[in-house]
């Protein structure tokens, strides 16, 4: 009798990201790769099937994305062993935080916010960057891009605290 493992309600998806210092590395790699999701098709005791997995080279770039407990001993061996880099991330997002400010500086604009915002602010400047402002119609808007493991679900920004953004006026986040 043969079954198959399925990921369990405690997985998530899990997306890695591999940059390498030459084509030629990274190509290799990505044949690597390829060939081990070709083998697993055939013998697979993992809790996830390669066909359910994102693979993507784009130029020094691999990008590898499945939905897993967390299995993924066998692909980030085969991905870090050229890398220059290689992060791995649980449900993986890119966001752009936008905020709109009455003057051309954050600094400048504090009056303007409550101090939960302040420290949303505070909190995206430490852990994301420094915010990029534009001049926006008859306001700025300073704007974050952030990429890594996920921190909005629809309302609200988990960060060292639970920031309410969907209730915040001035703040949107694009996804």
């Amino acid at each position: 009798m043969f079954f198959k493992l399925r990921p369990s309600s405690h997985s998530d998806d899990y997306t890695i990201i591999a940059k390498y210092q030459s084509k030629k590395d990274c190509q290799t790699v990505y044949k690597k790769l390829q060939r081990l999701l070709q083998h697993m098709k055939t013998k697979n005791d993992c809790d996830w099937s390669p066909d359910e997995a994102y693979v993507n080279k784009d130029d020094l770039v691999i990008t590898f994305g499945v939905y897993t407990a967390g299995y993924l001993d066998e692909v980030e061996d085969i991905l870090g062993a050229k890398a220059s880099d290689i992060q791995t991330y649980c449900n993986y997002q890119e966001l752009e935080i936008e905020v709109e400010l009455p003057a051309p500086s954050l600094e400048a604009s504090a009056l303007a916010f409550s101090n939960e915002e302040l420290k949303l602010i505070a909190w995206l400047k430490k852990y994301v960057s420094e915010p990029k402002i534009e001049k926006d119609g008859d306001c700025w808007v300073a704007k974050w891009f952030y990429a890594g493991d996920a921190i909005y679900n629809d309302y609200e920004i988990i960060a060292d605290e639970a920031y309410p953004i969907d209730e915040w006026e001035k703040w949107k986040v694009n996804i």
